[in-house]
């Protein structure tokens, strides 16, 4: 990661937060379009075809200055501080931290930020449905009252091109703040969604917490970017068919590789395979078993490569994974565009054969694949959302 450079005289800064030409990630703290430092942070991803901005509803007479790694913005009420956070349980890419830090109680007891962004969309995840808790779906505290941010376009991925896996550019988790005392709670981010690009994320601050609190309040915003790629929910599949979200390629060709996040909870190496279906009656497609994936404890993205590749059409498909035993946890995000999945209850993992449950479509699962494209002859993935059973 490359450290801050200056622009605009001392009035933005910005990193490189990833400079991997599939990732490029680009972290710009204040607006370079401003004379004066604004307290804001704007993510830019793949080249800035997807961004977000926050900027801190403020007025307050402030000093700005570098300080090593950081760059703080100071007032007599409240001050702020932007840092990289490293990789972690709440960050497990890493992330970008807008750190405010409160003097004294906020008027109307809640910190505004306006918000812009381009070509992304916002999913919040709420509490387990009763749906999720009856497939033993487990999603952390921090992510319960968090917010997915998608690409808006659901992009491809090429070979040799930027890989854009299952389309997440972030996530923005559901931080505790603290008081001197240390006494915690939920920042609980509400955003309202302009649907023109711009919008408003506000914290509104729990009235027993602060009627009790012991200042300064630390991280009172909790406001972390962080560069998940991953889903922030997971869930157990098994020895039985999971089926994939329906969708329609651009152009028929052959798929090379299907790729999920996941890991075995069996207490050693868990065999796993792919595999694709018709979307019209669920039929396993010829060639549609994937050769086996051994995946490890420690979470991470499997691939599984097609030795002999299934040819697929201008038609619907399902794309989904099965383990050998009920012992594989599968990342998910919810999101109203997951796409609709169907899964099969009572299949084997040997013989994967047709699927019959409709499961519903609010799931983006952690998975894409990859496919050739015939008409073009270059290589360019069509990615689905899996399903557990």
């Amino acid at each position: 990661m490359r450290g801050f450079f200056v622009l605009a005289k001392d009035t933005t800064f910005f990193i490189d937060a990833k400079d991997d030409p599939r990732d490029r990630l680009r972290v710009v703290v204040g607006d370079d379009k401003q004379p004066d430092f604004k307290p804001q942070v704007k993510v830019e991803r793949f080249d800035n075809e997807y961004n977000v901005s926050f900027r801190l509803e403020a007025n307050d007479e402030a000093v700005v200055s570098k300080k090593r790694d950081k760059v703080e913005w100071a007032g007599n009420k409240r001050k702020a501080d932007f840092y990289n956070e490293p990789v972690s349980e709440l960050n497990p890419e890493g992330g970008y931290e807008f750190d405010l830090t409160l003097y004294e109680r906020p008027a109307n007891d809640e910190v505004a930020f306006s918000i812009r962004y381009k070509n992304v969309r916002f999913a919040y995840q709420s509490e387990l449905t009763p749906d999720e808790i009856a497939m033993g779906a487990n999603r952390p505290a921090h992510i319960v009252g968090s917010w997915a941010v998608f690409a808006n376009d659901d992009p491809v991925n090429r070979v040799g091109g930027k890989n854009y896996k299952s389309g997440k550019v972030g996530h923005i988790p559901n931080s505790l703040m603290r008081d001197a005392n240390g006494v915690t709670s939920r920042t609980n981010p509400q955003i309202t969604d302009n649907g023109d690009g711009t919008g408003r994320l506000v914290i509104k601050f729990d009235k027993q917490f602060l009627d009790n609190a012991a200042y300064p309040i630390r991280h009172a915003a909790g406001l972390t970017f962080g560069f998940a790629s991953i889903g922030g929910s997971s869930a157990g599949v098994g020895g039985v068919r999971q089926g994939g979200g329906k969708a329609t390629p651009a152009s028929g060709g052959e798929i090379d590789s299907i790729t999920y996040y996941g890991a075995s909870n069996s207490g050693g190496a868990l065999n796993t395979k792919a595999t694709t279906w018709l979307g019209s009656d669920g039929t396993v497609v010829t060639n549609g078993v994937s050769p086996v994936v051994s995946a490890s404890t420690t979470a991470n993205w499997w691939t599984a490569t097609y030795s002999s590749k299934p040819t697929i059409t201008v038609q619907s498909y399902f794309l989904g994974v099965v383990a050998e035993t009920f012992n594989f946890t599968f990342y998910y995000d919810t999101e109203t565009n997951g796409g609709n999945y169907h899964a099969h209850g009572s299949d084997t993992y040997s013989t994967p054969t047709t699927l019959e449950d409709n499961g519903g479509t609010n799931y983006k699962w952690s998975a894409y694949a990859t496919y050739t494209e015939t008409a073009a002859g270059s290589p360019m993935p069509y990615y689905q959302m899996l399903r557990n059973g």
